[in-house]
């Protein structure tokens, strides 16, 4: 079935925004060839600022899918006219949640013009988006949020922190058995070689790391060719005055049990060198690889920092080192999440203890999700979801379920921040350990 953009811009238009415009009377959306690359990139750099060049911008890989990314134009200018506002999405059909996978639409490219702001146009966007994905049956959404202050108010809940962590060259990390049996490789990166274990890594790390026997929520697999050479490219204008990255790979009886991205800048003065290293989203499945992989991008010559980004909060470095504080923890969000169908989110994930409670849900976008849901479920288990009418132990808007979604993010917590409505403590306790997840969700690609 194909989706009505005009019937779902005049049904979404929220007033607040619109100014008093009546939306589709003044716009349209049209539906993009991800190869209309000077349009696309044009409003791109009216929505987010950018200092490259022409010629270096549109080297870029455009991994935008096709069937999946949408334009606005004004009504009264043709079809193939200048854009004023974009949203695409990506199919994420094996995103991980706990105990689970599920089908999720990857919001992103989502910018309008500054000319065409406060007239409506991301409220219908997102709109669109949202009933698009659900006549595809993606039951939920998912996000990186340019601006945090945007999303809450479509029911995004902010669902995985990530750490970041400054170290000194020799940072001393404690010993780990087994941690010296293993081969390192230092190469330059680079998705013809090394894309194949990259992916297998990811995959391993988000299915079962560290021998745990559960998962880890927020990944997803690149679908398509474009996807990865996105996640690959690698340009002079990007680098910020650093090298081309590299990637340090950590395997065992040549099997890979982690890698790194990673790149150095060149920084000298007359007491001598005082380059930086930075680390992007390192990936270990044992704790003794991770031990390896620190003890080589920790010591590398001529360096004297290790800046180290998109890591989950509950990763092996943290624990491996001597000195925590002089790491310079930071805490950032990581992916959003927004659950378009309950029922089905609520059943489709597993839970760490048992629960048997009734959840009301308020949903304004979304009268099939507001109701009152009785979820039962054993631990590790599968779960049933009804429809009841009983009285609900708790009350969340659809935003702070999405929050808690992956189990890490707590409905304890939320409550503490007036979030969550209860007739019992005991059964706001019981729920919120149901809700987490053993290992903290992350997602570490950006999209």
């Amino acid at each position: 079935m194909r989706s009505d953009p005009e019937k779902y811009l005049a049904h979404w238009l929220d007033p607040r925004d619109s100014g008093g415009m009546t939306f589709h009377n003044s716009y349209r959306e049209v539906l993009l060839d991800p190869t209309d690359t000077d349009r696309i990139w044009n409003i791109d750099t009216w929505a987010f600022p950018n200092t490259a060049s022409p010629e270096q911008i549109k080297a870029y890989p455009l991994d935008l899918e096709a069937g999946r990314t949408w334009g606005v134009v004004p009504n009264d200018a043709p079809d193939d006219a200048d854009l004023v506002a974009i949203h695409g999405s990506y199919a994420q059909a094996d995103f991980t949640v706990p105990g689970n996978t599920v089908s999720s639409s990857g919001l992103t490219w989502v910018g309008v013009h500054p000319g065409h702001r406060r007239r409506g146009i991301l409220s219908a966007m997102i709109a669109n988006h949202f009933n698009r994905s659900r006549e595809r049956g993606e039951i939920i959404s998912t996000l990186f949020a340019a601006e945090m202050g945007i999303y809450g108010r479509f029911g995004f809940g902010m669902a995985a922190d990530e750490l970041g962590l400054s170290l000194s060259r020799g940072a001393d990390l404690r010993k780990v058995d087994s941690s010296d049996k293993f081969d390192i490789r230092l190469e330059t990166a680079s998705e013809e070689q090394h894309d194949g274990l990259v992916q297998t890594v990811l995959q391993q790390a988000a299915s079962a790391p560290y021998g745990l026997g559960v998962n880890r929520p927020g990944s997803f697999s690149y679908s398509t060719a474009s996807h990865r050479a996105r996640w690959w490219f690698d340009c002079q204008s990007l680098r910020d005055g650093y090298e081309r990255w590299r990637i340090a790979i950590v395997e065992r009886n040549g099997q890979p049990e982690a890698f790194a991205l990673f790149r150095r800048n060149a920084d000298w003065d007359h007491t001598g060198p005082h380059s930086k290293v930075t680390v992007m989203a390192p990936v270990t499945l044992s704790v003794a690889a991770a031990r390896a992989l620190w003890s080589v991008l920790l010591d590398l010559d001529l360096t004297e920092q290790v800046n180290v980004h998109r890591m989950a909060v509950d990763d092996p470095l943290p624990g491996l080192l001597a000195n925590r504080r002089g790491a310079a923890p930071r805490i950032g969000d990581n992916v959003w999440v927004r659950i378009l169908d309950v029922r089905q989110a609520l059943a489709a994930r597993q839970y760490q203890s048992a629960v048997d409670a009734v959840i009301e849900v308020k949903d304004e976008r979304f009268p099939d999700n507001a109701k009152r849901w009785h979820l039962v479920a054993g631990a590790f288990d599968t779960a049933e979801v009804s429809e009841t009418g009983a009285a609900p132990d708790v009350t969340v808007d659809i935003a702070t379920l999405s929050a808690a979604y992956l189990g890490g993010v707590s409905l304890a917590s939320l409550a503490t921040g007036g979030r969550v409505t209860t007739a019992s403590a005991d059964k706001l306790a019981v729920l919120s350990t149901a809700f987490g997840w053993p290992l903290a969700p992350l997602s570490p690609m950006v999209f």
